[in-house]
């Protein structure tokens, strides 16, 4: 269940965090040997920031990466668009806003090896959870396994070269104010404008 994957990675962050106090005390002194627990222990907490991300933010990931220069949020939304037309679908314009802000994000996965390193064990291709189907899924308001999110899936999966370059592009800022806890939608996370 979610809860028990946020058991499992909080108490990995504690053993982390454990591991830390160890390492700054016991090896400040041996350069050689710090840095290379230090590395291992930076991986570890970026998996574990991955898998908090996937299981806090799931959809909302995409809305925390900043903007897209405009030539590009253009070049993506009409990659958008004919992916769109190939699956045979009609959206909305807020729905293509959408879809286009997942397709460019950087941390939603586009098929089963992107962003994983060329020599991928299989443990590793399941430690993304949060894939394009279930956003397209929360775009579309549809389950993940419909014929509609199907077919729009591997339409955009057939121009994933497209979106390449807006997943890698230099964004713009992001500045994140919350002065009190709010549950929103999907849905309502997203403007026309």
């Amino acid at each position: 269940t979610l809860e028990q994957c946020d058991d499992l990675l909080l108490q990995e962050m504690e053993r982390i965090k454990e591991q830390n106090r160890v390492l700054n005390k016991t090896y400040a002194d041996d350069v050689y040997k710090y840095s290379s627990m230090r590395e291992q222990l930076d991986a570890r907490l970026r998996d574990v920031v991955r898998g908090l991300e996937c299981s806090w933010l799931r959809s909302w990931r995409c809305l925390l990466v900043g903007a897209l220069p405009f030539t590009l949020q253009s070049q993506v939304l009409d990659a958008v668009d004919v992916a769109i037309i190939n699956a045979g679908l009609t959206l909305s314009q807020q729905q293509r806003y959408k879809l286009m802000l997942v397709v460019s994000c950087p941390s939603v996965q586009l098929s089963a090896h992107d962003n994983m390193p060329r020599k991928a064990k299989p443990d590793q291709l399941q430690s993304y959870r949060f894939q394009l189907r279930a956003a397209v899924g929360a775009v579309l308001e549809e389950s993940v396994r419909s014929s509609a999110v199907q077919r729009l899936c591997e339409a955009l999966q057939n121009n994933d070269s497209c979106f390449k370059k807006a997943r890698t592009a230099t964004r713009g800022p992001l500045v994140l104010l919350l002065d009190k806890v709010v549950t929103l939608s999907f849905s309502d996370s997203f403007s026309d404008s």
